[in-house]
């Protein structure tokens, strides 16, 4: 993965006041996702580029589930099917892992 380079960003007051947001200027930085191996993790998701499937030039912006949410759902789903529920009804398991 690239090096992440911090870059302060000149934004004018005014231009913040009309968003609800906070930003936290010691984790904010800005990343060039079109550079090869960078990608940006935002609310469970990894999005970067990828190579064109067919081979053209082009290349495409994906989304994809991050690591972190990945594991995640592995750990509630190894919750849900481990030994200490071996007295629930398999149909009810199955739809409880389902869901």
């Amino acid at each position: 993965m690239a090096s992440r380079k911090r870059q302060t960003v000149a934004v004018s007051p005014a231009y913040l006041r009309d968003f609800p947001l906070l930003f936290n200027r010691e984790k904010t930085w800005i990343i060039k996702l079109s550079e090869p191996g960078v990608s940006l993790e935002f609310l469970g998701y990894s999005f970067r580029y990828e190579v064109d499937r067919f081979g053209r030039a082009k290349r495409f912006l994906s989304r994809v589930p991050s690591a972190k949410a990945c594991a995640r759902e592995r750990e509630k789903l190894r919750g849900m099917i481990s030994a200490k529920q071996a007295f629930v009804p398999t149909p009810k398991l199955v739809a409880t892992v389902n869901r």
